[in-house]
């Protein structure tokens, strides 16, 4: 979905720079960092948690800052902790050590989102029951209808699926499920394609 949407800016961006060519290259997160700092991509865009929003060093656009959506099935227990008026737009707040002995879905290794929760269930000491690797958000949302487990994901991928009357929605307000999507750049002094580019861009993410 996010090569997509970076796609989408190519357009508009060649009508201002003609003699510019823009090369996409997809991989996980951890991949394009590297890249950037070989200096071997211009610019980036990168899923970022809550901590490492104030810990980067390189100079960085924010296109879309939201929860991680805890989301589950009707069907699952947890989902008995919501009131009437919980709906995408209005989710609740949920202490994530209730997430204890459930079944998680949350990508697969080597993804961001699979690295962040790992990790934030390993800090807070929660007991989960297993992992379901996904390797995709459409994926996740099947598993998730399916009650095979609870997912996380922002509202920014949610929107553009159906049946969402038949899952229930949860936030927390740990880093690890605060998501970012940012564009970061290989040097700190943006040239005007770039800072065109940027504003392109996050024209593109409101939608």
């Amino acid at each position: 979905m996010i090569s997509g949407m970076i796609s989408n800016a190519f357009p508009e961006f060649h009508r201002c720079y003609p003699d510019i060519q823009l090369t996409l290259v997809e991989n996980h997160s951890e991949d394009l960092i590297q890249l950037l700092a070989r200096k071997k991509l211009d610019m980036a865009v990168l899923v970022r948690n809550g901590n490492e929003l104030d810990g980067t060093e390189r100079t960085f656009e924010l296109l879309v800052s939201q929860p991680r959506l805890i989301v589950v099935s009707k069907k699952n227990p947890l989902a008995q902790l919501s009131n009437a008026n919980n709906a995408l737009d209005h989710p609740q707040y949920l202490d994530i050590h209730l997430l204890a002995n459930q079944k998680l879905i949350a990508g697969r290794q080597g993804q961001k989102i699979y690295a962040d929760i790992t990790r934030m269930v390993k800090e807070r000491k929660i007991p989960i029951h297993s992992f379901l690797e996904t390797q995709s958000i459409e994926t996740m949302v099947s598993f998730t209808l399916q009650d095979y487990g609870v997912s996380f994901i922002p509202a920014f991928y949610l929107r553009r699926f159906s049946h969402l009357q038949e899952l229930v929605f949860f936030y927390s307000n740990h880093p690890e499920l605060q998501w970012a999507l940012t564009l970061e750049f290989c040097s700190h002094e943006l040239t005007p394609p770039e800072r065109r580019f940027t504003d392109i861009l996050k024209k593109v993410c409101q939608y």
